[in-house]
């Protein structure tokens, strides 16, 4: 037992590495947090280890797919701060941009149907998964998928004139 708590000390080492290589995307505590996660996942697992690779090599791969998770997230929190309201409705907080430099894009958004315009927010500025915006909508994958793909054509057209002047 000893001898596996020692190996398992690799694990705090692993997740910093990842974060830094990554920007220091998490704290230190949610870095606490990870690595008593990944002893978890490890622990439940351990019956599953089959010793092809080393402890350590099996632990590296456990840990950075718990780190690439807990980075998603926390990109999708970042990102779930922009102007304006969520799909749900809930009021979020300001974006540090200044509004008027993204004017065109609001007034494109509002020549959207609402429904269309509440998806694109909902993916674009919310960062939420299409299985997380259908969920919420009531439509099938591929409906919603379409439905965005069909808005994101028609604020191409909106916002043409815009891009062209940006370059």
């Amino acid at each position: 037992m000893d001898l596996l708590v020692e190996r398992m000390r690799c694990v705090p080492r692993f997740l910093a590495l990842r974060n830094r290589r990554s920007g220091g995307l998490l704290s230190l505590e949610d870095l606490r947090d990870l690595t008593q996660e990944v002893l978890g996942i490890a622990w439940q697992k351990l019956a599953e280890y089959r010793g092809d690779a080393t402890l350590e090599t099996w632990l590296f791969a456990i840990s950075a797919h718990v780190f690439l998770n807990a980075a998603r997230r926390s990109t999708r929190r970042k990102r779930s701060t922009v102007a304006g309201e969520d799909l749900l409705g809930r009021e979020a907080v300001a974006h540090d941009a200044p509004p008027e430099d993204y004017a065109h894009v609001h007034a494109c958004l509002a020549e959207l149907p609402e429904h269309d315009a509440k998806i694109v927010r909902a993916r674009a500025f919310e960062g939420l998964e299409f299985a997380e915006i259908a969920a919420a909508t009531g439509h099938s994958l591929p409906a919603l998928k379409a439905r965005y793909y069909r808005a994101l054509q028609a604020l191409r057209g909106c916002l043409g004139p815009y891009l062209r002047r940006e370059r």
